[in-house]
């Protein structure tokens, strides 16, 4: 018989509910929200019933009388539980106890399955249970499973586990960290049998009531403090210690609140941060526009409706000397705040309605508020930036970041609504939709100077390239929005009606995922009246060397280049016809100009790379299809040395094999191993060419190192060139002024054109021999069609050495293109001497 502390409870069904609390409920509310009203011939199942809540969440939404609700649970104190409350209260229920790995229900019987923290307790990592929502659901109902993103007290559970017991013995049984991932619940439904398309993923806050502190963390560790390889009589001896840790770790933590015996524990904190990191990455990264000198230390910082400090903390860590500075925040809801704070924060509870303690008068350098003025309803928003604008010391600076609720560019008509709605609300609780627009004449009243107004536009849902927040600002959009209706629908009247408020979140949601949409932010700054010729200066500068950090929405489409490409593999791998040259031509200059006429398509750099390079693709196969002889076609002008010859005469036309011969034709610029080979190109080494894990074998090491080296360049590149050296902070030059020459001396030139130059040579051998080693392992090519992409630094003695045997030599023109310049200007020292010149204009030019 294994061991158990005398002091553990005996695990239970009413158990587990005091450690869930009214999480269950909560979470149950939320989630219905997010559905249309229950039909009259709703037939509903709530999977995993526990003690109902999920069914009294639904009959708060009074639906129709005739709907049916049949509730299963696999533990029978839940099914008595349930059925009581329903004998109860009279709900439309029936109450089976019924394993979800294995319902009795036929298929297609629901128009709607709720399983509500249910999948992860089920057997195979909730896959199986999946598969009988999956069976039991009719085609088109909605199903929704829930599963906890957060677990704050097991993380803590875990750290007293290691604190106690060291890292030898195993973890508790618990939530493994996989579940924490959205990503993982969507493929427990995907493998149930729903279509990816079909599945919408939603993050809402929730919180545990908690009435007696002690007993829930006793409940908690007696749960899942019991480590994977059973208790041991160690555990009863520090039994008391494991619990006093466990509630100083929760009450240390902010997402507890303290209150008489017990508190609560919420998840909101989570979500603040998360809209934190998504308007920092929206920002580029920067917490402050306002040009102050960082590099300074005893700075006073002051942040209203600081939440639980979060923008403090992070502008401390982003900041050098960040410690060495004073923070103060202010909020009427203290309830996430920590006990204890770090020695340089000060988190007050006070309104931004209220008159500020006088020593705090004219002492801080920057004043901040991000999303405040909204709540602004007793002293108007003009009131509360004249109250903060009593902070800023002489030559300090204030920063105010509000949303735009009047800019509709990029918005879909449901965002638009929303704003619109907001609009209509502000205006009736007396703040205005407007007050965004009013911050720089409002801080001009104040003796404030050099106003400078940032539009910043936030990408959400499906508009936003990253994923994390474009599902991030969905939510924060969606929350406001369910917050916003509540309101329209019971407090303010508004020219919404019943039926579009009740369907607007969905809606939104919907839009917003399958569109995305922007909410543009204004961000004000100003300095104060004293110093201003002082301030002036420094607002100059900081214009030179912040011009350029607003990336301008992408406006043109990626598919010209996909088109360019095609096209030319489609004239190569197609039949010979009479107007291919002419075809080629119009088609590459429509093409080609179209790309030039919009070609910002995207502003992430990894995405435009390849296409900006792609140019020298393009030419050499223009050059490959229209610059041949009289009579020439690319079947009877190019083939592999160990093929037939003009080899491409004998395939069908799209055929696989003229597919690929065309495709090598594109992309094996430097002709390896064809009749048209360029010059100079070294031999892979014999013993490397006659064993194919040799050469990969070799390659891999010579991938490891070009990888060390590619990566301490651009850490080099982010110093020398992108880094302030006033400020040492990343990010503050303006990249359209970037040069190699360094004032400061010769060799540091040199070391910036050294620096320039090493990038691209690591990350394009980089490149090139991780595909070597793809194609070769993968019996693609052999290890003769790779030789080295650069020569040998050595030999490269003059400029004609260095672009014809060192560099990689895919930047080049063939015979084609230097016939017609012989013909056009006669005679074949023309054809060597303009060649060289010309060609080295065109490749330097555009090479740089």
């Amino acid at each position: 018989m294994s061991f158990v502390p005398k002091q553990a409870y005996a695990p239970n069904a009413d158990l587990y509910e005091e450690i869930v609390g009214d999480s269950t409920s909560y979470i149950a509310e939320k989630f219905l929200e997010l559905t249309q009203p229950f039909p009259p011939d709703a037939i509903i199942h709530d999977n995993g019933c526990g003690g109902g809540q999920v069914i009294e969440k639904i009959m708060e939404t009074q639906p129709p009388p005739t709907i049916q609700i049949e509730a299963t649970d696999i533990d029978p104190t839940q099914i008595d539980n349930c059925t009581r409350a329903a004998a109860a209260a009279g709900w439309p229920a029936r109450v089976t106890e019924m394993a979800a790995e294995s319902l009795d229900f036929a298929d297609n019987t629901f128009t709607h399955s709720f399983s509500n923290l249910l999948l992860f307790a089920t057997r195979n990592t909730g896959v199986d249970a999946s598969m009988e929502i999956y069976r039991t659901l009719k085609p088109g109902g909605i199903a929704v499973a829930t599963w906890f993103s957060s677990i704050p007290h097991q993380e803590i559970v875990k750290e007293v586990h290691y604190e106690l017991r060291g890292p030898d013995i195993p973890l508790p049984h618990g939530m493994p960290d996989a579940w924490y991932n959205s990503g993982y619940l969507r493929s427990v439904i995907e493998k149930g049998g729903f279509q990816p398309e079909k599945i919408q993923m939603f993050t809402v806050d929730t919180f545990c009531n908690i009435p007696d502190l002690r007993r829930w963390v006793t409940i908690l560790w007696s749960y899942i403090g019991c480590p994977a390889n059973g208790w041991a009589p160690a555990d009863e001896e520090r039994w008391d210690e494991a619990i006093r840790t466990v509630i100083r770790k929760l009450e240390e933590s902010p997402a507890y609140e303290s209150k008489d015996k017990g508190g609560i524990l919420s998840m909101k904190v989570n979500r603040l941060r998360s809209q934190h990191r998504l308007l920092k990455h929206e920002m580029d990264g920067r917490l402050v526009f306002a040009p102050i000198d960082f590099s300074r230390a005893g700075l006073r910082i002051f942040d209203s409706a600081t939440a639980d400090g979060t923008w403090l903390r992070d502008l401390c860590n982003d900041i050098p000397n960040g410690i060495a500075n004073k923070y103060v925040g202010i909020d009427i809801e203290t309830s996430f705040v920590p006990e204890r704070l770090e020695p340089w924060l000060e988190i007050e509870n006070q309104s931004m309605q209220q008159h500020f303690r006088e020593e705090w008068t004219n002492s801080f350098d920057l004043v901040h508020m991000r999303f405040g003025l909204a709540a602004a309803t007793e002293w108007g928003p003009q009131k509360v930036v004249s109250n903060l604008a009593t902070l800023v010391k002489p030559g300090g600076w204030i920063q105010l970041v509000e949303a735009d609720w009047e800019d509709y560019a990029g918005c879909g008509p449901v965002l638009a609504e929303l704003f619109t709605l907001f609009g209509e609300v502000f205006d009736k609780m007396g703040t205005g939709a407007d007050y965004s627009q009013k911050l720089g004449d409002w801080m001009s009243e104040n003796s404030l100077q050099n106003v400078e107004t940032k539009t910043i536009p936030i990408r959400v849902g499906a508009k936003n390239p990253t994923a994390e927040f474009g599902r991030v600002g969905t939510e924060v959009i969606c929350q406001a929005a369910t917050s916003l209706t509540k309101i329209a629908s019971t407090m303010i009247s508004t020219s919404s009606s019943t039926e579009a408020l009740h369907t607007l979140v969905p809606r939104l949601r919907e839009e917003l995922n399958s569109q995305g949409g922007l909410h543009r932010i204004k961000a004000v700054r100003r300095s104060s009246h004293l110093e201003h010729q002082q301030a002036d200066a420094s607002m100059a500068s900081s214009a030179t060397a912040t011009g350029n950090h607003e990336l301008r929405e992408p406006k043109g489409s990626p598919w010209p280049h996909y088109a360019l490409m095609g096209l030319h593999i489609l004239l190569l791998a197609g039949p010979p016809f009479r107007y291919r040259r002419t075809v080629a031509t119009l088609g590459t200059v429509t093409l080609i100009a179209l790309c030039w006429r919009h070609p910002n398509f995207t502003s992430d750099f990894g995405a435009a790379q390849p296409f900006s390079i792609a140019w020298s693709t393009y030419l050499a196969t223009l050059e490959k299809i229209v610059l041949l002889p009289p009579g020439a076609t690319p079947e009877t002008s190019f083939w592999r040395v160990d093929r037939p010859a003009r080899e491409a005469t004998a395939y069908a036309a799209y055929g696989l094999r003229k597919v690929w011969w065309a495709l090598v034709l594109v992309f094996n610029m430097r002709g390896i191993r064809w009749n048209h080979q360029v010059k100079n190109v070294p031999a892979v080494p014999s013993a490397d060419a006659r064993s194919r894990a040799r050469f990969c074998a070799r390659r891999l090491v010579a991938a490891g190192y070009y990888l060390v080296m590619a990566d301490l360049a651009s850490q080099a590149a982010v110093r020398i060139f992108y880094t302030n050296e006033d400020s040492l902070r990343r990010g503050e030059v303006d990249s359209k002024y970037l040069t190699i020459w360094d004032e400061r001396s010769f060799v540091w030139s040199f070391v910036r054109a050294l620096t320039f130059a090493v990038q691209p040579y690591y990350m394009l051998q980089l490149q090139y021999t991780a595909f070597s080693i793809a194609a070769v392992a993968t019996a693609l090519s052999k290890p003769a069609d790779w030789p080295p992409s650069f020569g040998v630094l050595s030999e490269a003695t003059s400029v004609r050495a260095f672009w014809g045997s060192y560099w990689h030599q895919t930047l080049r023109l063939e015979d084609g293109i230097k016939q017609v310049w012989s013909r056009w200007i006669g005679g074949p020292n023309a054809e060597k001497s303009l060649f060289v010149r010309v060609t080295g204009c065109i490749f330097g030019t555009m090479g740089s």
